[in-house]
């Protein structure tokens, strides 16, 4: 328990708020079987919230709360890395956007990301926090998935300069299963990150901060609920 007192008085008082507001509708969710206290909840999200609080305060405000929840709990569990890197990184780790030279579809994707922007600008929360699928080799890192590359570009005409990004190992995306040995924290920091186009993005240390317990010096180191329904 003492640990767990250590995390909530380790947070700002908008965050506390926020781990409240939480266990509340936890508690709707839950039978009363299940602890949904503030003390209980903070626990299994663990230090990985404390650090959320300081390097990327927003998201308590950007996205549903029981859906980061289960990202942090996920992320301490070892199945995923919970991240901070730039909306414009995230950008070079995807595909491009297909079809831009075509009017219609450029204007298909001109009001998608408008529709994005409004929803994000009227104070809705966004219902996932963007993803991609890492695949390790000896000296670099692979993406090779994503889910969430036009949310980022709305952060980055907004002018934001950090995003929140879950990593997920490919063998964890595909079978559910942790992997932590694959997991992109446990690589190197000097080795070579590659997007989906087959493109060198730059180093890990460089461009990615994990949501760890003891962040790296450099720039590297930020259970299901059913989802709702809401903006991709």
């Amino acid at each position: 328990m003492a640990a767990v007192a250590k995390i909530l008085s380790a947070l700002t008082d908008d965050a506390v708020r926020w781990v409240e507001s939480l266990s509340r509708k936890l508690g709707d969710t839950y039978t009363s079987a299940i602890p949904t206290d503030p003390e209980t909840i903070a626990g299994q999200m663990g230090e990985k919230l404390v650090n959320l609080d300081r390097e990327v305060p927003e998201a308590l405000n950007l996205y549903e709360p029981r859906q980061l929840y289960n990202d942090l709990v996920k992320a301490n569990e070892g199945f995923l890395d919970l991240t901070v890197m730039n909306p414009k990184t995230f950008r070079e780790a995807a595909y491009n956007i297909p079809g831009m030279n075509d009017p219609m579809l450029r204007k298909a994707h001109e009001d998608r990301m408008q529709g994005i922007k409004d929803y994000i600008t009227s104070g809705q929360l966004l219902d996932t926090t963007p993803e991609l699928a890492n695949r390790n080799y000896l000296d670099a890192s692979e993406f090779v998935m994503h889910d969430g590359r036009h949310r980022n570009r709305v952060f980055e005409e907004l002018g934001a300069n950090r995003s929140l990004v879950k990593v997920i190992p490919e063998s964890t995306a595909m079978h559910n299963f942790p992997a932590p040995d694959e997991l992109l924290s446990k690589m190197d920091p000097s080795i070579e990150l590659i997007g989906q186009e087959g493109n060198k993005i730059g180093t890990l240390g460089d461009l990615i901060k994990f949501l760890s317990v003891a962040p790296p010096a450099a720039l590297g180191a930020l259970s299901q609920l059913p989802e709702e329904a809401g903006v991709e």
